[in-house]
């Protein structure tokens, strides 16, 4: 809801009330939330089918937390201020794809957490990765400081990513380039001659696609 397609459309509802009225049950990102509670309370008194559509997604919304019962903070290690059936929501949703942990990846040796991150930052939004080092040093992890490697570690690598916007460059073999089924660079490997033959690659195929 915070996007602008959604923002200037013409109707004379509230984005907020064209949505829910629209049969969307969770309407997210409002750039103002007081006004778009505002919005839906208003609606809801004056149309009986907004305030049906209200009664029925609050409905729902109680029966999918009923799914997912409140756990005990102290077993799953659940920060104070996150929610603890939005916790379980997530535990749910993080799936294991395309095969087992890899055995070297084990919780007695040390491991390195690094971040891609491709969105705007936000004040209010603690760090990307910064909840997941925690998460795993609560559970007994030896999480590496980041910075410089001064040791040979595992390395996790937490990537946010917006499709539409991310365009990778791989400094490694092509294979994993081809994994991720998105056009890409592959620069084939770390040597610091690489950085910039990489930076100069793809400006010119960006200047050749712009011609």
């Amino acid at each position: 809801l915070n996007m602008s397609g959604v923002r200037e459309q013409a109707e004379a509802l509230s984005p907020e009330v064209a949505a829910l009225s629209a049969g969307c049950d969770v309407l997210l990102y409002p750039p103002d939330l007081a006004e778009a509670i505002a919005a839906v309370e208003k609606a809801a008194a004056v149309s009986e089918a907004v305030a049906g559509r209200l009664t029925e997604s609050l409905a729902r919304g109680e029966r999918a937390l009923e799914r997912f019962p409140t756990p005990d903070r102290a077993a799953v290690d659940v920060p104070d201020d996150l929610d603890g059936a939005a916790i379980t929501i997530a535990t749910a949703c993080a799936t294991e794809i395309g095969g087992r942990v890899p055995p070297w990846l084990l919780q007695s040796r040390p491991v390195r957490v690094a971040t891609i991150w491709d969105d705007r930052e936000e004040p209010s939004r603690v760090p990307f990765g910064l909840l997941f080092r925690e998460a795993l040093k609560a559970r007994g992890w030896n999480v590496l400081p980041q910075g410089p490697a001064e040791a040979e570690a595992p390395t996790l690598v937490l990537v946010a990513s917006t499709p539409q916007a991310a365009y990778p460059v791989v400094f490694g073999h092509p294979r994993l380039l081809a994994d991720l089924g998105a056009p890409g660079l592959c620069a084939w490997a770390t040597e610091p001659a690489m950085e910039p033959a990489a930076a100069w690659r793809l400006d010119d195929l960006a200047r050749g696609a712009a011609s």
